[in-house]
């Protein structure tokens, strides 16, 4: 995968395509496997966790299929666990993000289950290779060098749903 950073510009950004089809690249990975406190400790009250983050594309108009994303990995008492936040639940066109577009998924885990952030991950699977475009035309050289999905702006929190009637402040539309 290529790595591209322009901390001026984009902050930390990542991108694909690599020589490998289904390839990865590694945001964030912990140093070893010991509880995190402040995080166990929300996990304990909190059964939802929202993932969000911007994506970038610069495909062309060349691509209609693949999956991409972010895959979230967390410590847990057992075997690590994942999530994904990729095309599946992305909201518009997820081929033509011409602009940084904000996606959000929220997942639910038990109480007191999770324990840490283990890593995250930009990952990529069944693309094929982006053709170099020269004087607007579609040449048959297969672009392997230049990024073509960016992600900025990760966020993971827990979050709580809450009941509107429990408000004294109510919105009529």
């Amino acid at each position: 995968m290529y790595e591209y950073s322009d901390e001026s510009e984009y902050g930390v950004i990542a991108g694909a395509p690599s020589d490998d089809p289904n390839s990865k690249f590694i945001v964030f990975e912990a140093s070893d496997d010991t509880p995190h406190n402040l995080f166990a400790q929300y996990a304990l009250t909190n059964e939802l966790i929202r993932i969000r983050a911007s994506f970038l594309t610069r495909f062309h108009m060349e691509h209609v299929q693949g999956n991409y994303g972010l895959e979230i990995e967390f410590f847990t008492k057992g075997e690590p666990v994942t999530f994904r936040l990729d095309v599946s639940s992305f909201l518009g066109n997820p081929y033509s993000y011409t602009v940084y577009s904000p996606q959000t998924v929220i997942v639910q885990v038990p109480m007191g289950y999770l324990t840490g952030l283990k890593s995250i991950t930009l990952f990529e699977e069944n693309f094929v290779y982006d053709r170099y475009i020269e004087n607007g035309i579609v040449t048959d050289k297969e672009n392997r060098t230049n990024a073509n999905i960016f992600v900025s702006n990760i966020e993971l929190g827990f979050v709580k749903t809450t009941d509107a009637l429990d408000n004294l402040y109510y919105l009529d539309i």
